[in-house]
């Protein structure tokens, strides 16, 4: 990933080997060569060392896409959705996808995902730990529950080896191309 001047084009950052960014107040958040990265942005511009301004780095395979919800970041990959704690980089919650996640979107603690295989995921802020909040207040967090416990699949309450809650989807439509909108 490369950073150019609007006025000049002229390059003023390079994140070689990246594969997605996305900045978010003074941090960037940088994907790739196997990380998520969080770099000191105001560091960055004066001068320093990319390997100088990185505040956290946590180990994320291959990742398509970058959201922010609240204060956390939200990783698209191979399978999964991350999130991540925005200010430490420590793991939040994790959901397994058919699929690569190429789209993320994320308001009013609801997070739509797209995947490679046509699929679109919904989660809601009292099936994950997604920031709920309205413009001006402090995010404020829901609980791990699920609503549909007892359908065939672990509740979003449930945490793998690691102690990361594992998150299972509000609603998932599969789209083909036969296949419209209701309302449109």
């Amino acid at each position: 990933m490369c950073g150019y001047a609007l006025a000049t084009g002229d390059k003023l950052l390079d994140l070689p080997g990246r594969s997605a960014v996305l900045a978010h107040g003074n941090l960037l958040y940088a994907a790739g060569k196997g990380t998520l990265d969080a770099i000191d942005l105001a560091a960055w511009r004066k001068g320093a060392k990319v390997q100088d301004c990185v505040k956290w780095s946590t180990p994320q395979p291959r990742t398509y896409c970058l959201a922010m919800a609240g204060d956390v970041v939200l990783a698209g990959g191979r399978g999964t959705i991350a999130a991540f704690d925005g200010a430490s980089g420590n793991p939040v919650w994790r959901s397994e996808v058919d699929g690569e996640v190429r789209g993320l979107a994320s308001a009013a603690g609801r997070l739509v995902a797209t995947t490679s295989k046509g699929t679109l995921f919904g989660y809601r802020h009292d099936a994950v730990a997604i920031p709920v909040s309205t413009v001006g207040e402090r995010p404020t967090w829901q609980g791990l529950t699920s609503p549909r416990r007892g359908r065939g699949h672990r509740g979003a309450g449930s945490r793998n080896a690691r102690g990361t809650a594992r998150a299972t989807p509000w609603f998932s439509v599969s789209v083909t191309a036969s296949w419209r909108w209701p309302w449109l």
